[in-house]
């Protein structure tokens, strides 16, 4: 049995079950009926999505895929990342060690909740930045509030996050839209198509999808703020993260900034996930050289950011 009060939806529990007994929720319906109907539905893909369809850093054909399939746009969540790495780094830069002694990333829910859950008195030093998922869906919504938002990516947690946040209508795993890939005959190995990305993230918001990649943009945007002492930590998997809370809340750490993930290797190891993290990461940061390369150049993530303003700073603690 599940002990919901204790359950941080990692997603741990539907990969150990060696009977496939325990599933998410699936919202594949729901979208499948927007796509069949006049509604204007935008995909938004999670970094991680590299190497996972087989087209290793190329993300062209995935694109034309999900506009066979009905989605009207494809933007990707890395540009979301850039928005949360500058809306961090300035609260890093703000709060410590002038308020908080040290703070939690929140870019994985899943992190978010186990604190929540397991050490409620460090919640207070959770960054308030939404994630980038959550990022980009504001910034879509307030160019087109009337559109359906639907994340694509690795993690079960985040179809808690989405229905949290109010931007994001849907949650779709890769395994689930391997499927819906399959039931539209659309067989991506034949498409021949150029990455068209009209609004792309840097090398720095790719690296969001792999561990180390939220504390190593952080650290460059702290860096450029002020002249304070930032120390980065990451930490991969449940257990580990609770070891490093623990060394926080206790005075031993010598790190002020921590990353905290629930999967192995990062969203790229999520439950969601088709191929093997170590084989993915390899992947990204191929794509994450050829793209801009620091996300505090990357002028219309900084513009996106101002236009939301506090909207930003909203995720519920």
């Amino acid at each position: 049995r599940i002990d919901y009060e204790k359950c941080v939806d990692c997603g741990n529990c539907m990969n150990s079950c060696p009977f496939g007994a325990i599933s998410d929720r699936s919202q594949l319906i729901e979208v499948i009926t927007w796509l069949k109907s006049d509604e204007e539905v935008i995909a938004i893909l999670a970094p991680s999505i590299i190497g996972q369809m087989g087209q290793k850093e190329d993300l062209g054909p995935i694109i034309e895929g999900l506009k066979k399939l009905g989605f009207s746009q494809v933007r990707e969540v890395a540009f979301g990342a850039d928005m949360a790495a500058l809306a961090e780094s300035r609260e890093f830069a703000e709060k410590v060690p002038v308020e908080y002694p040290y703070l939690l990333s929140s870019c994985c829910p899943a992190f978010v909740q186990m604190v929540k859950n397991f050490a409620p008195q460090q919640a207070k030093y959770i960054s308030s930045a939404v994630s980038p998922m959550v990022a980009l869906a504001l910034a879509i919504k307030q160019e087109k509030p009337q559109s359906r938002v639907v994340f694509i990516g690795p993690c079960i947690a985040k179809k808690r996050e989405a229905m949290e946040s109010g931007a994001v209508d849907a949650v779709l795993t890769f395994e689930e839209l391997a499927a819906l890939f399959v039931a539209a005959d659309v067989n991506l190995a034949a498409i021949e198509a150029e990455e068209d990305s009209a609004v792309p993230g840097s090398g720095d918001g790719q690296g969001f999808a792999a561990a180390g990649g939220v504390k190593n943009a952080i650290a460059k945007g702290v860096a450029q703020i002020n002249d304070i002492y930032f120390e980065g930590k990451n930490a991969q998997g449940l257990k580990e993260c609770m070891e490093d809370l623990t060394l926080l809340s206790q005075g031993k750490a010598e790190y002020n900034f921590l990353e905290g993930m629930a999967c192995l290797g990062g969203c790229l190891g999520g439950p969601g996930a088709l191929v093997d993290y170590r084989k993915t990461k390899r992947f990204l940061e191929i794509r994450g050289k050829n793209l801009q390369q620091d996300f505090k150049e990357n002028s219309k993530a900084g513009e996106a950011l101002d236009i939301l303003g506090d909207k930003i700073h909203c995720r519920r603690r």
